[in-house]
């Protein structure tokens, strides 16, 4: 079973994947995404992403998660879900991209070593969700953004562009400073007009 950065990472790891596929038979080899299925020319992988826990990822009132980890409510908040020092969560373009707005009403978040259990808080405390990876499998935590009806900006990773559809107040940047910087002034203002999505 692969994850995403064991088939997109270091090409080694990808290599001794290969290798290991051709030297020893594997009754199925599970991938996370169609995506990493081609990367594999893996014809007859299992594409079986991993699942939301519903019940714990839902909507919440924006407010009352704001107060209870004490952020500003008269800012705008943006969430990097993401470790910062995994590099190919490509956690410059997220800081970047927010200080390149040069709005004094924004904070910017990183969401690193948080109990799962108080995930949901940070997520719809945030007025948007943002991830700027440069490689994903199946990103759980769009999947648990989206069940709790964020407005998302995200790199074209994994399965991303296939989650979102067509739904508004989800946008798919490229990975360059200008794209995400505008898809990120996007995301805020349908926040501001619309506040959730339908992505559940």
């Amino acid at each position: 079973s692969l994850l995403g950065s064991d088939v997109f990472g270091e090409s080694v790891v990808k290599k001794v994947i290969l290798l290991f596929r051709k030297l020893f038979f594997w009754d199925a080899l599970i991938v996370k995404s169609v995506a990493m299925n081609a990367f594999l020319k893996n014809e007859d992988g299992y594409i079986i992403p991993n699942g939301v826990n519903l019940s714990l990822f839902k909507p919440l009132n924006s407010i009352e998660c704001k107060i209870k980890l004490s952020w500003d409510t008269s800012l705008k908040h943006i969430l990097f879900v993401a470790n910062p020092k995994r590099r190919e969560k490509n956690y410059d373009l997220a800081k970047n991209s927010v200080v390149g707005l040069h709005n004094n009403g924004v904070k910017l978040h990183v969401l690193d070593n948080i109990p799962h259990s108080d995930i949901p808080i940070w997520l719809n405390a945030a007025d948007i969700i943002i991830l700027s990876s440069l490689w994903e499998g199946s990103p759980n935590v769009i999947k648990e953004a989206m069940a709790s009806n964020r407005p998302i900006v995200s790199t074209n990773v994994g399965d991303v562009k296939w989650l979102f559809g067509n739904e508004s107040g989800h946008y798919l940047t490229g990975h360059s400073l200008d794209d995400f910087s505008s898809n990120i002034i996007k995301a805020l203002s349908y926040s501001e007009n619309s506040g959730i999505t339908k992505g559940r």
